[in-house]
């Protein structure tokens, strides 16, 4: 995630990079309002800003990897395939766990 911000500072243009960083901004002014707020802000749903901070962060560290040259290419995309292989198996687990509460087969 942090090369990913390393990339954006360097590559993108300064109108991305500020959205970029306001989602990171409120995602760690959330945080810490849900860890220093006694309970008040316990439903925050910072993960809703984090989520996208770090899909862009990482896109934006494979493309700079994939642009260094083939194996450099490759490499990206092992990198990628296996966060989406990462992502599948979590969502299974997801669908197992609320599926079998649900009381469905």
């Amino acid at each position: 995630m942090l090369a990913g911000v390393w990339v954006a500072r360097r590559r993108a243009p300064g109108p991305v990079f500020r959205v970029l960083g306001g989602f990171g901004l409120v995602f760690v002014l959330l945080s810490l309002l849900r860890g220093l707020g006694g309970g008040l802000f316990k439903d925050l749903k910072e993960i809703e800003f984090a989520s996208a901070f770090v899909a862009l962060t990482a896109g934006g560290a494979l493309s700079a990897l994939a642009e260094r040259g083939p194996r450099e290419r490759a490499l990206a995309g092992l990198l990628a395939a296996a966060l989406v292989a990462f992502g599948a198996w979590l969502s299974w687990g997801y669908v197992v766990t609320w599926t079998r509460l649900a009381g469905l087969p």
